[in-house]
Formats: C-alpha cells, structure tokens, sequence
C-alpha cells in the first residue's frame, strides 16, 4: 500500500492540471459567447484605461487566460485585438497566441508582452 503512494501523487498532480485547464477553456468560452450575443457585455464608452489596467482586469474576469508566451507572429489580418479590441492592420505585427483549443486569438506584439508580463505576475 505504501508503494503505490508517489504513484498515486502523480496521478492527483496530473487530474489537478487537467481540471484547472478544463476549468480555463470553459471561461473562455462562456466570455467569449457573451461578447459575441451581445456587443454591450464589453467595455464601453468613458475613459479608457491604461493598456495594462485592461489586461489585469480581463485575467481578472477570466476573459484571458494565463500564458506562457508560445504562440505565432505575422503580418496583421485586420482581426481585432483580444486586449485592446482594436484592428490589428497590415503594417502591425500580429502575434497569434498559442493554447486555446478552438480559434487561436490574436493580438498585438505589445498587448501579448503585457499580457504574458501579468500572466507571470499571478492574475487570474
């Protein structure tokens, strides 16, 4: 019985990770259903805070995920940012974030920095 204890550890370690990436994918999801049925569940109107405030917030809310900084860049494609929600055009870098299991998201080379710089930090 006491043999089978590391093992079983591992296995616990490995369900953790599992469920805390299921957990992840399922708030993107539901933020991302939101922000497609209905335009006013996203930021409006007033000041706009600064880029990193944004950030902070949308981990917060569970809108972004935490990453790690693997992912693809490229010419911009006219797609809007996931930070800061405006067109990335085809003068920009466009930085393709890596993780998400369906439609990767795109966003500026220095929205992703802060966004990977906040992700380190321990936002969620």
């Amino acid at each position: 019985m006491m043999s089978r204890g590391p093992a079983m550890l591992a296995e616990t370690r490995t369900c953790i990770q599992s469920n805390c990436d299921l957990l992840r994918t399922s708030r993107y999801r539901i933020a991302a259903s939101r922000r497609r049925l209905n335009p006013a569940f996203g930021i409006s109107g007033g000041v706009v805070p600064p880029l990193r405030e944004t950030v902070r917030a949308l981990l917060a809310s569970g809108t972004l995920f935490p990453v790690s900084g693997n992912g693809f860049a490229g010419i911009g494609s006219g797609k809007r940012c996931v930070v800061c929600q405006t067109p990335i055009s085809s003068s920009e870098v466009e930085y393709e974030v890596d993780g998400y299991p369906i439609g990767a998201p795109v966003c500026h080379l220095t929205c992703f920095f802060l966004w990977r710089e906040e992700s380190s930090a321990g936002w969620e």
